[in-house]
């Protein structure tokens, strides 16, 4: 499975737009049954500010070194955008 969520995550392409979304306005996505929908999830709440959510989509290797510094990443962020490309099993990077 972390093969495959890092496959995924190299295809993944982030924008940041301009235009302001309420935390209420984005779909609520919590599935993680393979590693498109984790990323999906993740995406999901971060752009409903629900970053406890976010930090825990992580597991035991977090991408910062404490939640707040996690938090404050995102400081300015109105709305993030996530396009998945091809899952494979092949974790080689290229």
């Amino acid at each position: 499975m972390r093969t495959a969520l890092f496959a995924a995550t190299a295809f993944f392409s982030l924008a940041v737009t301009g235009q302001p979304v309420l935390a209420a306005d984005a779909a609520y996505v919590d599935d993680r049954s393979d590693a498109e929908a984790v990323i999906r999830s993740l995406y999901s709440a971060i752009n409903r500010q629900e970053f406890a959510r976010a930090w825990d989509y992580f597991g035991d290797t977090k991408p910062a070194k404490d939640f707040e510094e996690f938090v404050k990443g995102y400081d300015g962020t109105e709305k993030v955008d996530v396009k998945t490309g091809g899952v494979s099993e092949d974790g080689a990077a290229g």
